[in-house]
């Protein structure tokens, strides 16, 4: 393996190795990321998953760096029992060899989802330990958009119009899989007021989408995936003092928001109450 730590070859003596909790916590953060957690003994199933790429050393630095190009991700550098050989009649229970792997995703990592352990087959087990995970220190501009203005883990709950006649929620966007990416809602907020625009009504003018939030909606602490709520009447865009929905209850589900942004368009004017 990679790893520069003796150890025996026993998942007990893996998972308490002194040596690997040293070198986990040792590490300085990654420039332009943030600490998420140090040291924990499992990986995480997190939405947005981008692959793993395997080390030489355990370095926080050379990690993010494998990483800085995709915007909004989530780095992740940790210890993997592996095996040396494949499991079969003749060799039940190989030695282990112990790898350096970073990985990466673009979602939140949460207590809920940062739950794999590994697993057994046969006799041999796969186990993790001195996982790091670290996020990006920024968020993506798209075109045409302003922003991103950061909404912490609370969603726009967008009022009426200035002269409370019209509801300027238009509707939302959901993306089970692939990677958060603001760039998605846009598209969604866009094609809508094409669409208005093309479809205008008997009378008054076309509803155009003027902003958008796009966050992480969660269901019980684990990801449905990216949300795009769509905001407009006219010209009007809503700013980030309406940022106060921050998840509800389903009747025994718990819906939540994280990684929380909003953008406005920047073309045309924005009427002003």
């Amino acid at each position: 393996g990679t790893s520069p730590v003796a150890i025996s070859d026993t998942v007990d003596a893996f998972k308490d190795s002194t040596e690997i909790s040293a070198i986990a916590l040792s590490p300085s953060t990654a420039s332009g990321y943030k600490d998420m957690y140090k040291n924990l003994k499992t990986s995480s199933n997190a939405y947005g998953y981008m692959g793993f790429t395997s080390m030489s050393s355990y370095d926080t630095d050379a990690c993010a760096s494998k990483h800085n190009s995709k915007i909004g991700c989530m780095a992740i550098i940790l210890f993997k029992r592996n095996l040396t050989q494949n499991i079969g009649p003749a060799c039940s229970n190989p030695p282990s060899a112990t790898i350096i792997k970073c990985g990466s995703w673009r979602g939140p990592a949460t207590p809920e989802n940062t739950v794999n352990a590994g697993y057994t087959d046969n006799n041999s087990t796969i186990t993790i330990a001195g996982s790091n995970r670290y996020v990006q220190d920024k968020t993506p501009s798209v075109p045409e958009y302003d922003g991103p203005s950061s909404l912490g883990n609370a969603a726009i709950n967008a009022p009426m119009d200035c002269s409370n006649s019209y509801d300027t929620y238009m509707g939302f966007k959901i993306f089970p899989d692939g990677s958060f990416d603001p760039a998605l809602c846009a598209a969604a907020c866009t094609a809508t007021s094409n669409y208005n625009i093309a479809h205008p009504p008997a009378t008054g003018e076309p509803r155009t989408c003027r902003s958008f939030n796009a966050y992480i909606l969660l269901k019980n602490g684990n990801v449905e995936g990216q949300y795009c709520s769509l905001f407009g009447m006219y010209t009007r865009a809503w700013d980030s003092s309406h940022a106060t929905n921050s998840g509800q209850y389903h009747g025994s589900d718990s819906y939540t928001v994280q990684n929380s942004v909003g953008y406005k368009n920047s073309t045309g004017s924005s009427q002003k109450c």
